[in-house]
This record gives C-alpha cells, structure tokens and sequence, in this order.
C-alpha cells in the first residue's frame, strides 16, 4: 500500500491507488478529555438553571475554573441537546390551521 519511507511523495503515492490523501492521517477525536469534565458541568448547571442560555452558563463555567468561549459552550450544549427554557421567536403568533370567525355584525353591514 502506502510507505512513508518510500522515494514518492505521499500525494502521488495516493494519486496513483486514486484514494484521498487526507484520508491517510488518523482522525482527531470529537471529543477531547476535558470536554467531558465540562460537559459533566454543563449538565448540572442545566439541571439546576434550565433558563440560562450559553452566555450565562460561560460566565457560570469561568467561575468553575474552565477558560471556555461562546462557540465551545454552543457546541457543547449541541452535543448534548440541550438548549434554554425560554420563550422562542414567533411563539404567540396564530396557527394556519386555526379558522377565523368574523362577528355576524360585521358580516350584515
């Protein structure tokens, strides 16, 4: 198959069994170690604050002692399937399969 220690190239060792050649390296885990410490956190901090959203449970997770940002804590709680007990967009507005009755006196005018 593929040498590492062979004259040609990595790419056109690839090239010539028409197979990727990023595809040779191993994989990079998802999920590193420290990961799950914090989402052993998340979990809890969710448990007990179901309404704190991924701002608040930073700064809930810096007081903890992880140095994390916005984007890991959203991947995070992706990952997990969770999200904020809170009102979302567009919650009050009619649904189509609701018909509308108009009042008879508008109806005889």
């Amino acid at each position: 198959m593929i040498d590492t220690q062979h004259a040609l190239s990595l790419r056109h060792q690839s090239a010539l069994l028409e197979v990727n050649h990023n595809r040779l390296k191993p994989k990079r885990a998802k999920i590193i170690e420290e990961d799950h410490k914090i989402i052993l956190h998340l979990d809890e901090i969710h448990f007990k604050y179901c309404h704190m959203g991924q701002r608040n449970l930073i700064h809930e997770l810096r007081d903890r002692g992880y140095e994390v940002g916005r984007k890991r804590v959203r991947r995070l709680m992706r990952l997990l399937g969770k999200e904020a007990m809170i009102p979302k967009p567009n919650i009050s507005k009619r649904g189509d399969a609701h018909k509308i009755y108009i009042p008879l006196s508008e109806t005889l005018l």
